[in-house]
């Protein structure tokens, strides 16, 4: 952990937010995890706290839900009557679009637009990084607005 924290503090020191967040993570990987999972959801839980995100967490473990791929996603939505999933950008490579038509779910991904993005950065935006690039380079006020108008969804086909 004080090696992932070493490269945090390396590379988001001179980041316009870095001092109101670093205390968390200093706290954060100091502490002795067991599981990788509990450290994932601690700063999980911080980062939906730190931007108002209201939005409830399922854990797969609690929701007593079976099936494997697409089956589980499928058997996900029915549980809680939802009739769209979100995958992420690689879910096209891998949901099973004629399973979700056949019970009526509807495949979705989401693509992050960057583009807006660099605004906020010196160095130009690199994909995939970390929502705590966001986190250091943003103001927590705009950073749900904005994560909500630059996530795109397109459909599966």
């Amino acid at each position: 952990g004080r090696k992932h924290l070493k490269t945090i503090q390396l590379n988001y020191k001179k980041s316009p937010y870095f001092y109101k967040h670093i205390d968390f993570f200093e706290e954060i990987y100091n502490e002795e995890w067991i599981y990788i999972n509990d450290l994932n959801n601690k700063i999980l839980e911080y980062i939906l706290a730190e931007i108002k995100c209201t939005t409830k967490i399922l854990k797969m473990s609690e929701t007593m839900i079976d099936g494997n791929k697409t089956s589980l996603i499928i058997n996900l939505c029915n549980k809680y009557d939802c009739d769209t999933f979100i995958f992420g950008s690689n879910g096209k490579d891998y949901a099973d679009i004629e399973m979700g038509k056949k019970n009526n779910v509807s495949f979705l991904y989401q693509i992050f637009d960057t583009d807006g993005y660099n605004k906020y950065r010196k160095q130009k935006f690199q994909v995939n990084l970390s929502v705590l690039d966001i986190l250091f380079n943003m103001k927590t006020e705009d950073i749900y607005s904005y994560i909500l108008s630059h996530g795109n969804v397109l459909e599966l086909n």
